[in-house]
């Protein structure tokens, strides 16, 4: 049986993409969730705390774009 590693399926599309897959293909698997950005995520997958800052910015840049973007269509 696989393990899936998610953080939340409602928040991450990147969470719920292969969920959906693994679902729709009837593949078995366990579904582990670990909180994004958390010391347990990044030893669980073996990443740096620096990569994991890296993904943090990167998300709140996007969001901020995102919200510039809001800003701009309603003026």
């Amino acid at each position: 049986m696989y393990t899936l590693i998610i953080a939340n399926k409602n928040y991450s599309s990147w969470s719920m993409r292969p969920w959906i897959a693994l679902r729709a293909a009837g593949i078995p698997f366990e579904e582990q969730k670990l909180a994004l950005f958390s010391e347990a995520f990044a030893q669980r997958l073996g990443v740096t705390r620096r990569a994991l800052d890296t993904c943090r910015q990167a998300l709140d840049l996007a969001e901020a774009e995102q919200r510039h973007d809001r800003v701009l269509r309603h003026h």
